[in-house]
């Protein structure tokens, strides 16, 4: 089954977390603690240059897989559908209190294909 990617996130405003650089600015997502592991995923992106990052930080990438399974992440108050495994990723570091993290899915506008170029590895 083939997945087309700029259609499942479109729902999340990334104006709002727009890079002044893209050369040297990435985005990174502040993971905000909840109570127990399901209680809903509640997140911030921030825009960071290269120069200025948080110390600590985490990186994830992964297969995208299909489209079975989606979840829903809140990022400043507005959904973002992410994949299964992300969501379950996501539960363990909330559960592991780290607070940010680089996710491919969801730090690269995937809707914006230039980004994406852009932040490839």
């Amino acid at each position: 089954m083939r997945y087309d990617l700029r259609m499942a996130y479109s729902t999340y405003n990334y104006a709002k977390a727009q890079l002044r650089d893209r050369s040297n600015d990435i985005r990174l997502l502040y993971v905000k603690q909840a109570e127990s592991y399901d209680d809903p995923l509640r997140c911030h992106l921030n825009v960071f240059s290269l120069d200025s990052l948080p110390r600590k930080f985490f990186t994830l990438s992964y297969c995208w897989g299909t489209k079975l399974h989606r979840k829903t992440l809140i990022i400043d108050g507005e959904s973002l559908e992410i994949s299964g495994t992300v969501d379950s990723a996501l539960r363990h570091v909330r559960r592991l209190k780290v607070r940010w993290i680089w996710i491919d899915q969801i730090c690269i506008n995937q809707a914006d294909w230039s980004s994406a170029a852009n932040r490839s590895c």
